[in-house]
């Protein structure tokens, strides 16, 4: 009987549908560290410290409509799209890899630093759009 319900429990977490922050983040570091393993680069592990850190910069571009670039050693890359439709971070680094119309040449190089270890994740929304940045322990 143990096996029944440990097995149903197991099925069930496996198959549920949530799609929580740390879900979507995932998502989005997997892709990024699968374009940098393409390029023979280490993967970056998620840095809690960077997370905030997007996540300020994310409402900052929010609040404003306007990149301003940061004065720090930090590496940084945005996306953007039209708060109507559903975004999430996989979508922002496949655009950035792209190199959308929304980005600009350096993202996709930012990416592929060479120095950098770990990266954070955050988003904001207004009215108008939909804000992704990352953010990287190091510039290039």
């Amino acid at each position: 009987m143990k096996k029944i319900i440990l097995l149903s429990l197991l099925s069930f977490s496996m198959f549920s549908q949530t799609n929580t922050e740390l879900d979507d983040i995932t998502k989005g570091l997997n892709l990024l560290n699968n374009i940098r393993m393409f390029n023979m680069l280490k993967p970056l592990k998620l840095n809690s410290n960077l997370n905030e850190l997007a996540k300020d910069r994310a409402i900052q571009i929010s609040k404003n409509d306007i990149y301003i670039e940061s004065p720090d050693s930090t590496g940084e890359s945005y996306f953007w799209s039209k708060s109507k439709r559903k975004q999430n971070y996989y979508n922002a680094i496949l655009g950035l890899a792209l190199n959308t119309r929304w980005a600009v040449k350096h993202t996709y190089t930012q990416m592929n630093c060479r120095t950098c270890t770990s990266v954070g994740f955050g988003k904001s929304k207004n009215n108008n759009k939909n804000y992704f940045f990352i953010v990287y322990d190091s510039i290039r």
